[in-house]
């Protein structure tokens, strides 16, 4: 029995089934079914998983679980950083591991019976999970289901990916635009829209400071980008203070993360290997606010432009605006925004008018929010030929307002309406 959990599963299921005399293969996703017939594998046999966890329950379960685990982390090392909080600091990612966790730990326990009296072959991505990456999280509870239930099985490694999480932004000790005034912009993955935001970031004429992502990176090849170096050589230049701090808070994340992720990931190496992952992101968004406060200490952004989609630095520059009382602009992520993983109220959402529904902060408190008026012109026939007015071709342009040096900080919506007005 072959097992595909994900397309990189193919190529290593066509080297292993070259050895074998008969086989069958099985997956559970039927998204992969046209993929691994095309690949020339044989004796393909879908599962249907009907008795799946509902997806809006999933993804409200694991939205509340990632909350409360970065609740109980917060509480863990308040002690060690009091001066900032790093609730929301990894919420996208935790959010990703604990869908992957609860979403295959209910598949095997639904399907895995059909296992029984076969050898399994299954194929582990050595990677840990972080975002919807591929990773070896389905495939260790798998493997799990398995030895506990003595079915026989092989298990063939695949994909080990170097781990990026020793990476942050390179802010010098001085900031040569500390007379000037300027915006701070983190913008991973608007690629839609992207060339909108950049004419319109352009025309505030002020300076512009991009801070490029682990993830998702879309090059402002104009604009002055922090390009990420090792936290390794950044922390060695802070304050022997500081890094004892970052090292206890780094043994405290270690434990907690182990007691929380115990129960789902049970063989250790692969649970230490996702704790310390985890930990090594926490530990440099930790060094990226404090470099974020020294290079801005003289002189801080007006502004702050982030992309809702967190992948990378959005928790220590939220905390970074939080202590500075920074208004905070949310662009969306491609044509819709999620609710905000933060409780700092001094955020603005500016999102696509597709989107139609109220955003929420992690309080459960509405965010400020504004519609996009994209400047674009929109044409179109009628096919009422008796018409003789030029109704053939209706040409308009959409007003457009400025995001970045006309929206004011507010806090009261009917204030934010009458400004908005051209």
């Amino acid at each position: 029995m072959i097992i595909i959990i994900s397309a990189a599963d193919i190529s290593p299921a066509i080297q292993i089934a070259r050895n074998l005399p008969s086989y069958t293969v099985y997956t559970f996703d039927p998204i992969l079914v046209d993929q691994i017939s095309s690949s020339g594998l044989e004796n393909i046999n879908f599962i249907p998983f009907d008795n799946c966890p509902l997806y809006h329950e999933l993804d409200g379960s694991a939205h509340s679980a990632a909350f409360d685990l970065e609740s109980a982390l917060d509480l863990e090392v308040r002690e060690i950083v009091p001066e900032v909080s790093i609730a929301g600091w990894q919420h996208l990612n935790l959010y990703y591991i604990l869908i992957a966790l609860k979403w295959y730990t209910a598949l095997w326990e639904n399907l895995g019976n059909k296992l029984a009296g076969t050898k399994v072959h299954l194929f582990i991505c050595d990677t840990p999970g972080s975002y919807y990456f591929n990773s070896y999280i389905p495939s260790i509870l798998l493997l799990w289901y398995l030895k506990c239930s003595d079915i026989e099985f092989s298990g063939f490694t695949y994909g080990s990916k170097d781990e990026d999480t020793h990476l942050i932004p390179e802010l010098s000790e001085e900031n040569p635009n500390e007379e000037l005034e300027q915006l701070l912009i983190h913008l991973p993955t608007c690629w839609y829209d992207i060339k909108y935001f950049f004419q319109e970031m352009i025309s505030t004429g002020k300076t512009l400071i991009n801070i490029e992502a682990t993830n998702f990176n879309i090059p402002l090849p104009a604009i002055r980008t922090l390009a990420l170096v090792e936290a390794g050589n950044t922390l060695s230049g802070l304050p022997e203070e500081i890094r004892n701090r970052i090292h206890d808070f780094s043994i405290a994340l270690m434990e907690k993360l182990d007691q929380i992720f115990a129960p789902y990931l049970v063989i250790p190496n692969y649970r230490q290997r996702q704790i310390r992952h985890l930990t090594n992101i926490y530990c440099a968004q930790l060094v990226t606010y404090y470099q974020l406060s020294r290079y801005f200490e003289k002189s801080k952004p007006s502004r702050i432009i982030l992309s809702d989609h967190d992948a990378g630095f959005h928790g220590p520059i939220i905390s970074f605006a939080q202590k500075h009382s920074l208004p905070v602009i949310f662009l969306p992520h491609s044509k819709c925004v999620n609710d905000i993983e933060f409780k700092y109220r001094n955020i603005t959402v500016l999102s696509h008018p597709i989107h139609g529904q109220e955003i929420f902060d992690a309080n459960r408190k509405s965010v400020l929010n504004f519609k996009i008026a994209y400047p674009e012109t929109f044409s179109g026939s009628t096919i009422v030929s008796e018409i003789k007015n030029d109704f053939a071709v209706a040409q308009f342009a959409v007003s457009q307002w400025s995001l970045f040096h006309t929206l004011p900080t507010l806090h009261a919506r009917n204030t934010a309406d009458r400004c908005l007005v051209q």
